[in-house]
C-alpha cells in the first residue's frame, strides 16, 4: 500500500476520533463543524478512478488543521494559526477543483481561463465560509474576516499558478 493511502486514512481516523471526543466532551457544534472536515477529506471519491492521491492527502491534512483549530481554539490561540490554516485550505480545495474538473486537460490557449477559474472557486470557497462562520460561529471580527479573506486570496493565487505550471510542464500530482 502506498504510503499517501496509509496518511490518508491515519488523518480520517484523527479526524474521526476528533468528532467522537468533541460529542462526548458535549461540544455539539464542534463536532458538527468537524464531522463537516471530514466529510471534505473523503473528496477523492468524486474522481473517476476512485483512487486517493497526493492531492488528496494534502486536502485531508487540511480539514484535520481546521478542525483542530476550531476544537482546541488554535485559531486565536496561535497568531499565525488562523491565516496559514485559511491559506493552506483554500489552497487544497482550489488544487482539488483543478484535479477534479481539468486534470491537466485545458488547451494551450485556456490558460488565463484555467487560471481565473481555480483562483476565483478559492476565493468563493473562502467567502461562503466566512458567511458560515459569522452565522454559526459568530464570535470573529470584521478585521479578522477580512484578513481571512485576503489570505484566502493569496492560497488561492498560488494554486492557480500551481496550475499553470502543471498545465504548462503536463505534470500531475495523481
Amino acid at each position: 500500500m502506498p504510503l499517501y493511502r496509509l496518511v490518508l486514512r491515519a488523518l480520517r481516523v484523527a479526524l474521526c476520533v476528533l468528532v467522537a471526543a468533541l460529542v462526548v466532551l458535549g461540544d455539539l457544534q464542534s463536532a458538527l463543524i468537524v464531522a463537516v472536515f471530514v466529510a471534505l477529506s473523503f473528496a477523492h471519491l468524486l474522481r473517476s478512478d476512485r483512487r486517493p492521491a497526493f492531492f488528496d492527502v494534502l486536502f485531508a491534512l487540511a480539514a484535520l488543521a481546521g478542525a483542530l483549530g476550531f476544537a482546541f481554539g488554535l485559531f486565536d490561540e496561535i497568531v499565525p494559526y488562523d491565516e496559514l490554516t485559511h491559506a493552506f485550505t483554500t489552497f487544497c480545495v482550489s488544487l482539488a477543483f483543478y484535479f477534479l474538473f481539468y486534470g491537466g486537460a485545458v488547451p494551450e490557449g485556456r490558460a488565463v481561463a484555467l487560471g481565473t477559474s481555480v483562483f476565483t472557486l478559492g476565493v468563493t470557497v473562502g467567502a461562503y465560509w466566512e458567511i458560515f462562520e459569522w452565522f454559526f460561529v459568530g464570535k470573529y471580527t470584521m478585521a479578522d474576516t477580512i484578513s481571512d479573506l485576503l489570505v484566502d486570496s493569496v492560497g488561492a493565487l498560488a494554486v492557480a499558478l500551481v496550475a499553470l505550471a502543471l498545465r504548462r510542464s503536463g505534470d500531475r500530482l495523481t
